[in-house]
């Protein structure tokens, strides 16, 4: 991808060098890469960037803006490349070399080009500033830069035009090593600032970085570049396995920006509090935020992720869910598209393997939007129907990690929703539920429920019709697969749990005034099969229930039927199979 990019810029007449680690830019795949352009030429380096990608089957997944213009390339398996791009070599706001300068005397270092060796040694000791550390290779490569040098009295003379007087005293390599062991690096930072505010023209482009970064600030401030990722498990072993894995997205959340730490609600509120700024600094500084919830049993699960789930105050595009429960399966969702993916009890505890899972899937996510994007396609609006024990949840889950697992997205995402969308709630996730839910007692009738009935269905029917405008409609137009569980087919198969004991004709007249689906999953099994999922219906509600489902008119183009049956993925094929086939339909009509 390199050789491609550095070609490009060639015959586009791009200027450019790769300002340091340059030995082995083609090897070391654990580093960075970083470039110099001048600002003028920041929007065609970056069409040979994307063109470069695109020939060798690559994504940009991320672009941030720090001090400098920060690329980070996918090529869909488990190869990322980070090239960093700055348009000057400065530390903070202080400028110590301009662009033109150092591209004005660059040279060529194979199939790339290199800065000066004066240059270059500038920007190590620079580096060194930003760091407050002298790393070994840094010490060897400066070394060997003075060893190397024929002229070192244009060396001194270089590193006191761009460092101040004390500049000159680090060329001699006894020195440097010397200087290592001192108190060197705050002395050598501000003779580079008073150096930097006594030349007008570097005062004055300094001045423009700080406006810069001014501005730069307020963004970053409005849209941090770091993740959240909440891990609700029941053993901080399980976490610990999780961290050890996640250090594989070093190129795109270094692991020393991570902040870590336990959710528990008998913390004290100062310790709330400062976890809190821990949070937003490390989402600030674009790293991630590993947020443990631990869970002392399967039947807790549901309660704490809505406890914590408050997805009015995340950012949805940067959070991911992951749920482990005591066997040791797991799932991990992005909260922004509903898409998710299953973690089986083998790569949960080893490293290597879920590393491999987490690391395509997450950078899938950021890739999605473009992936998906198409300016014909349109998503679909999909009811699933069935009785308890029918597998909707588990069907819309298989769903999502279905939509997830296509190298062609057809759709941006998967939005799951439980009877109707809810506008305060935009974001509802179909993981297991480990606790059954007691049935509604039969809702007695009455003047007064009659009445009460017919106001709420008149209620919910005008809630559906907002609904649909404000939310379901803009997810269709977006290109998202939209699942709604039951739906006001409850009405006809469970009235109790609506509290609606209202005549039946009532119902037949409202429900063609609802909202129509595309499509409606219809899942059937018999008696027996859903006794041993769920049981909380009794044999004679489930007879009931049954013989009202297949006197249900859905009032949708399509019906598809599925055996509840078969095992889960099967159902989950037949039913994105379908899905598929029917947006086909759509597109070419």
């Amino acid at each position: 991808m390199l050789l491609e990019l550095f070609r490009r810029l060639e015959e586009q007449d791009v200027r450019y060098c790769v300002l340091r680690n340059f030995e082995n830019v083609f090897v070391d795949l654990d580093t960075d890469v970083d470039l110099l352009v001048t600002e003028g030429e920041l929007g065609r380096f970056r069409d040979c960037l994307v063109a470069a990608a695109t020939a060798t089957d690559h994504q940009i997944i991320q672009q941030n803006r720090f001090v400098n213009f920060s690329y980070v390339l996918w090529n869909g398996g488990d190869r990322l490349v980070r090239i960093d791009v700055e348009t000057e070599v400065r530390w903070r706001v202080f400028e110590v070399l301009s662009s033109e300068e150092v591209l004005a005397a660059r040279h060529r270092e194979g199939s790339f080009y290199v800065p000066h060796p004066n240059h270059e040694y500038v920007g190590l000791l620079l580096q060194t500033i930003w760091t407050d550390h002298l790393r070994d290779r840094y010490r060897d490569r400066l070394t060997a830069l003075v060893e190397r040098c024929q002229d070192i009295a244009s060396l001194q003379a270089e590193l006191v035009r761009a460092l101040g007087p004390m500049g000159a005293s680090l060329v001699d390599a006894t020195r440097l090593n010397q200087a290592a062991a001192e108190d060197w690096l705050g002395k050598l930072r501000h003779s580079m600032i008073r150096k930097t505010l006594l030349t007008p023209s570097r005062a004055l482009r300094s001045f423009r970085h700080f406006l810069t970064d001014a501005r730069r600030l307020l963004g970053r401030l409005r849209r941090p570049p770091g993740v959240i990722v909440k891990v609700f498990a029941p053993s901080e072993d399980t976490f610990a396995q999780f961290w050890d894995a996640v250090r594989g997205f070093e190129f795109l959340f270094p692991t020393k920006k991570t902040s870590i730490h336990v959710v528990s609600e008998h913390k004290s509120w100062t310790t709330r509090w400062r976890d809190t700024l821990d949070s937003q600094q490390c989402l600030f500084k674009g790293g991630m935020d590993l947020q443990f919830h631990p869970v002392t049993s399967d039947a807790d699960l549901s309660a704490l992720i809505t406890r914590y789930s408050n997805y009015r105050r995340w950012r949805p595009s940067r959070t991911f869910i992951c749920l482990v429960d005591e066997s040791g399966r797991g799932q991990l969702a992005h909260v922004g598209s509903g898409l998710m993916i299953s973690l089986r009890p083998s790569e949960m505890h080893t490293d290597a393997e879920l590393t491999a899972r987490l690391v395509p899937f997450v950078c899938s996510m950021f890739d999605r939007p473009r992936a998906s994007k198409s300016a014909t396609r349109r998503g679909l609006f999909c009811v699933l129907v069935g009785l308890d024990g029918s597998g909707k949840t588990t069907l819309a889950r298989n769903l999502a990690i279905s939509a997830a697992d296509n190298p062609h997205p057809r759709f941006r995402g998967v939005r799951y929703y439980h009877w109707l969308p809810r506008p305060w709630k935009p974001v509802e996730l179909p993981f297991p539920s480990h606790q059954d839910v007691p049935h509604k007692p039969k809702y007695p009738a009455s003047p007064v429920r009659m009445a009460l009935s017919c106001v709420r269905l008149l209620r919910n029917l005008l809630w559906a019709h907002l609904a649909y405008a404000l939310i379901v409609r803009r997810l269709r137009r977006e290109n998202y697969l939209v699942l709604l569980d039951r739906y006001f087919y409850n009405y006809i198969l469970d009235p109790s749990s609506l509290k609606y004991s209202a005549p039946t004709w009532l119902l037949t007249g409202a429900l063609p005034l609802f909202p129509k689906p595309d499509a409606v999953i219809l899942l059937k099994a018999g008696p027996s099969v859903l006794q041993s999922r769920k049981r909380e219906l009794s044999p004679d509600e489930i007879t009931a229930q049954t013989a009202r489902l297949d006197e249900i008119k859905f009032y949708a183009p399509r019906c598809i039927t599925l055996d509840a049956s078969w095992p889960a993925d099967r159902v989950a094929s037949a039913a994105y199979a379908s899905i598929l086939e029917m947006a086909s339909d759509h597109e070419a009509t």
